[in-house]
Parts: structure tokens; C-alpha cells; sequence
């Protein structure tokens, strides 16, 4: 019997679908990645125009790339506390 107030036991069926949609999103990521750096993409932001003298390009690629680092890192770190579970 749960005494009250406490939070109820984590369904292991639910873990096991939110761990493996962690790894279906880290499987996608880098292809996510790739889709935004394709000269389609870059294209759209290879002009003349600057914000602060910074050309949009650079700040377009420095932009994704710190995206992906992040996201990468928090997605690793959600991974390996299921993996703790």
C-alpha cells in the first residue's frame, strides 16, 4: 500500500518507451544536423548582410553547430540516467 503523498511506482512500460525515444532522437540528430548545414540551407543565408559586422552565414553555422553541441550534450545526459534506472 502507497502512503499518502508519495508519488506512485514508474511504470517500467513507460521508462522503456521514453528511453527508446531518447536513442530514436539520437539517431536522428546528426542527420538533423547534416540537413542544416546542406548549400541548400547555407544558401539562404549567403549574402551581403552582417549584424554587428558579423557576416549571417557565420552566425547561421556557429549557430546550428552550438545548437547540436547542446543538444547532444543534454540528449547524453537524459541517456545515461535511464540507463542509471
Amino acid at each position: 500500500m502507497r502512503r499518502k503523498g508519495t508519488p506512485p511506482a514508474p511504470d517500467p512500460g513507460e521508462q522503456a518507451l521514453a528511453a527508446r525515444r531518447l536513442r530514436e532522437i539520437a539517431f536522428v540528430l546528426p542527420f538533423v544536423g547534416l540537413a542544416l548545414i546542406t548549400p541548400p540551407i547555407i544558401h539562404i543565408f549567403a549574402d551581403s548582410r552582417t549584424v554587428f559586422g558579423i557576416p549571417i552565414i557565420i552566425l547561421y553555422i556557429f549557430g546550428v553547430w552550438a545548437a547540436l553541441v547542446l543538444s547532444a550534450f543534454r540528449l547524453a545526459r537524459r541517456l545515461r540516467e535511464e540507463g542509471d534506472r
